[in-house]
């Protein structure tokens, strides 16, 4: 699993088989080599795919590999200043798993850049790794960074159809299992239950919500409005937004805040 967020820099090399066979590890040297001269990190390759910082090997970045005939696929993460709690709060390991390596837990186990070179960020750290790699491909002669867009998209109808395919909402969750999630809170103005169902497409199929709370038609409202929306954080946000423009009262409108940060941080 990869946690993601916005203080994680993404990466991808595509290569040819022939110097992916010359040398596996090029492209994590390029990564390497980007840290340690533009930041002086110094970090290391360390099992098939990881690199690591420190002599507590802490992980900085993970990636995965997909070889064809013709072509490997190497992509995978640099964590920059990355929300650590976050990660341990929705990645789970097997507890076994990280007793194996010697570690307590998800956030002892790695380290964002930023903990090593505050002026590190994901702008200066995307220019480094292009340097770097102009470095190491000398000899080749490179196209100027080119800036995807929606314009692009147009001009390319094969790029265009995949951006559509992948992000599309049914690609995207249609295959999530089918799962429930039930939690509950008290505030100054009432205690609030909620139970969530969803089957195997990621939408909201059933919600209930019960509340000791005296404005039960804003409650109902809510939870109409759940019922067939996708189960993120940009639904609910959406959701509350459209509750608010339903109700009449102030005193409504700062329950239903009070109730979208809370479940913002449950899912």
């Amino acid at each position: 699993a990869v946690y993601q967020d916005l203080g994680n820099t993404c990466f991808t090399f595509l290569v040819s088989q022939a110097n992916h066979q010359l040398d596996k590890n090029l492209n994590s040297k390029i990564l390497l080599d980007a840290l340690q001269s533009s930041f002086n990190i110094q970090g290391h390759i360390h099992g098939r795919n990881d690199l690591v910082y420190g002599p507590d090997k802490r992980k900085f970045s993970g990636s995965a590999y997909q070889n064809t005939s013709k072509f490997a696929l190497h992509h995978g993460t640099l964590l920059t200043h990355v929300d650590t709690s976050a990660m341990q709060k929705y990645l789970n390991p097997n507890k076994e798993k990280l007793i194996s390596k010697g570690v307590d837990s998800v956030q002892a186990r790695v380290i964002n850049l930023c903990e090593v070179n505050r002026s590190i960020n994901h702008k200066n750290l995307c220019l480094a790794i292009e340097k770097s790699y102009r470095q190491t491909y000398s000899k080749n002669k490179i196209q100027p960074v080119e800036i995807l867009s929606r314009k692009t998209l147009d001009l390319i109808p094969e790029l265009n159809t995949s951006y559509k395919l992948f992000s599309d909402t049914q690609w995207r969750y249609g295959q999530t299992f089918s799962f429930t999630h039930e939690y509950e809170k008290r505030f100054p103005w009432g205690t609030i239950s909620i139970g969530i169902i969803s089957q195997r497409d990621g939408l909201i199929h059933e919600c209930e919500i019960y509340s000791d709370s005296l404005y039960v038609s804003m409650i109902n409202c809510l939870k109409e409005n759940f019922v067939g929306k996708i189960y993120t954080g940009e639904s609910i946000r959406q959701v509350c937004k459209q509750t608010r423009k339903q109700v009449e009262t102030e005193q409504e409108k700062a329950m239903i805040d009070d109730i979208q940060s809370w479940i913002l941080t449950q899912i």
